[in-house]
């Protein structure tokens, strides 16, 4: 009997916490909002019990853009997962001795040198050449070791993606010293 009549108490106390909302004008001309009312309130009306649950509108559907005429699509910089020099080795000894080096990548997706992407190749941190193809022979390369590194560029120049730079050492007969 006791634990009813504590319910009964709970609900009647928590009916009167959340009495009615009212609206008016105060004497400055501003609108209010309140649960007590002055008594000399003016254009009092009454908007009701407040909820216990906030609601929200419902969302607007997105809109969509009208589509374009159908144009290719030029590979993104993630578009390009895998570039990797396949020649020279890392830390590959390469013999030439008139100095050639080719530099051989593997590229995925394919190079898409329809919108101007190309291989970009530096040795030893200087810019060599770009090129569109996968592979690229640099002439009169000086014996010793050398680092190699290749980037995707756009038509732009502004790199899309960028190897790992490969060590390597081009082993080339010298000249024999005539006395």
């Amino acid at each position: 009997m006791r634990i009813l009549l504590i319910l009964c108490l709970v609900c009647l106390a928590s009916a009167t916490a959340f009495g009615d909302t009212y609206k008016w004008i105060d004497k400055n001309g501003n609108t209010v909002f309140g649960d007590t009312p002055p008594a000399d309130a003016q254009g009092l009306e009454r908007i009701g019990t407040p909820r216990l649950q906030n609601t929200l509108p419902a969302a607007k559907p997105l809109t969509t853009a009208t589509p374009r005429a159908e144009q290719p699509r030029m590979p993104e910089v993630s578009d390009y997962r895998r570039l990797v020099i396949t020649s020279p080795a890392q830390d590959e000894a390469v013999r030439s001795n008139s100095g050639d080096l080719t530099v051989s990548t593997q590229v995925e997706p394919a190079l898409d040198v329809t919108s101007g992407h190309r291989m970009r190749v530096y040795l030893d941190g200087q810019e060599m050449t770009a090129v569109e193809a996968s592979s690229v022979t640099l002439s009169n390369v000086e014996r010793g070791t050398h680092s190699v590194r290749v980037e995707i560029i756009d038509a732009n120049n502004t790199p899309l993606k960028s190897s790992e730079t490969h060590t390597f050492h081009l082993l080339r007969a010298a000249k024999p010293i005539r006395r």
